[in-house]
């Protein structure tokens, strides 16, 4: 122990004046933030993340919880900024919840690998994690994505997601996971309504002042606009109902008779929102994951033989009724129905330019199996370099962005996950809405921009790595008995 460390330690008159300067000398410095209203945002991040720092020991979980708050009504807060601070490229508000999810994670790295802490119930999947994490930290430095700025910036689309599994390993109980996936609906009810006032009654001046600066094209469809809700886009938006919608079949499936007849009120819900988003991928999501989970909760394998035929012919009649559906002058219900009524069809239907995208990622993993960077398929790409080369699929990303090796070991990692949930889905409600988020969120947990969607699914990847590495040391101990 240092000097310095005594003296503080020892000497209370020197650490209250150490204090009162600390204290004199933020307050002059948020002071002089709110004189400039554009330093407002600067200012607000500063506020909730010296908040979020004091708690994060005391109670990582509380801040936890306070961050799956704060990531969809985000875009919202910006938004209302812009008539008092205008609009920033770089808002600090964007790195809050990032800042905040590192500073967590520093202390388990400090404690693990500086104190020489054991890791208790390793894993396959975390270990696989934590390479693809230190690889994922090399490609920050990696030269073919630009500045260094485009690497630093990717680390909030792929280190942190990862991040995001470690908490959930840590923190996460089945008491939390309950309250987050009821959050979820609650959340997702809030937002839904919240969209479909945007799409039919019209946005607010913010709303559309934001939605001038940004040049949000894909928000157009035709003469109708997509409604986002609180979130930074209608993508995240409608991931994140998705997630809602995904959570109340488990519970129509598996829940007490009060939850169940509220489950049946809120799906008609959450289904309209759905096709009211203008976006064909969530749907198909939706139907599938239904499909499945409906399947995979029967308790017998006759019974699952049986229900597989039965889903298939009721997915073809949804099928049917979804490409019948009359739209009349509402052009976000017409391009849902034109695009999946005519799959095929360049002109109502993006499937061939989204396989094309996917095809050329993974190209890129092969023709170039050191990556092209960690930052070269986000935003971030987009913001301090010459453009990004986002696939729109997570794992083709991880070919371009982490190279041959990131991309073969993040699709391990898929796999692995994936075999978790489903060998532990039956357990119980918890355990199949875990399952059916991951399995309605194939091929994006990994995508930069779905900020809240993505920090759910790798927490629940964490909360599963954990409860059945503790049931399976349990059952071990049990043997030994």
């Amino acid at each position: 122990m240092n000097t310095l460390t005594v003296k503080l330690r020892d000497n209370g008159l020197l650490r209250s004046f150490l204090l009162i300067v600390a204290i004199i000398g933020s307050s002059y410095i948020l002071g002089r933030f709110a004189l400039n209203p554009g330093m407002t945002r600067l200012l607000l991040f500063t506020v909730f993340f010296l908040i979020a720092m004091s708690l994060s020991l005391r109670n990582p979980i509380f801040v936890l919880y306070s961050l799956l708050l704060y990531l969809p009504l985000m875009g919202f807060f910006r938004r209302l900024l812009i008539p008092y601070a205008g609009w920033s490229g770089f808002d600090p508000l964007v790195v809050l919840a990032p800042s905040v999810v590192l500073l967590l994670g520093s202390y388990w790295v400090y404690k693990t690998y500086v104190g020489r802490e054991p890791i208790e119930a390793d894993t396959r999947i975390f270990k696989l994690i934590r390479i693809l994490l230190l690889l994922s930290f090399l490609q920050v430095f990696n030269p073919l994505q630009g500045s260094l700025m485009v690497g630093l910036g990717g680390m909030i689309f792929y280190i942190v997601p990862l991040t995001w599994m470690l908490m959930g390993r840590l923190y996460v109980n089945e008491r939390w996971i309950k309250r987050i996936l009821a959050t979820i609906v609650i959340m997702g009810v809030i937002s839904l309504l919240y969209s479909l006032k945007q799409v039919h009654l019209g946005f607010f001046s913010f709303e559309e002042a934001w939605i001038e600066i940004s040049g949000y094209a894909a928000l157009m469809v035709g003469q109708n606009s997509r409604g986002f809700s609180f979130f930074t886009s209608a993508a995240e938006y409608a991931q994140y109902i998705l997630l809602g919608g995904v959570i109340c079949w488990v519970a129509l499936l598996k829940a007490k008779a009060q939850w169940k007849v509220v489950a049946a009120l809120l799906l008609p819900l959450f289904s309209y929102a759905l096709m009211m988003t203008g976006s064909r991928t969530p749907v198909i999501m939706f139907i599938l994951a239904l499909a499945i989970i409906t399947v995979v909760n029967a308790r017998t394998n006759k019974t699952r033989i049986l229900l597989t035929g039965l889903v298939a012919v009721a997915v073809v009649i949804a099928y049917q009724y979804i490409i019948n559906i009359d739209a009349g002058e509402n052009e976000l219900i017409a391009r849902q129905v034109n695009g999946l009524a005519n799959p095929m069809d360049e002109e109502h239907s993006t499937l061939g330019l989204h396989w094309e995208y996917f095809s050329s990622g993974m190209r890129n993993g092969l023709t170039n199996p050191i990556g092209s960077g960690l930052g070269s398929t986000t935003l971030a790409g987009m913001k301090f370099s010459d453009g990004s080369s986002n696939s729109e699929v997570d794992i083709s990303n991880m070919f371009t962005s982490t190279g041959l090796f990131g991309g073969i070991l993040y699709m391990m990692i898929v796999f692995h996950v994936m075999r978790l949930a489903y060998h532990h889905c039956r357990h119980n409600s918890v355990n199949l809405c875990v399952f059916g988020i991951l399995l309605a969120t194939l091929g994006t947990w990994l995508i930069g921009g779905n900020y809240t969607t993505v920090a759910i699914v790798w927490l629940c990847i964490g909360y599963l790595d954990r409860q059945s590495a503790r049931e399976s040391s349990a059952a071990r101990e049990e043997g030994r008995m």
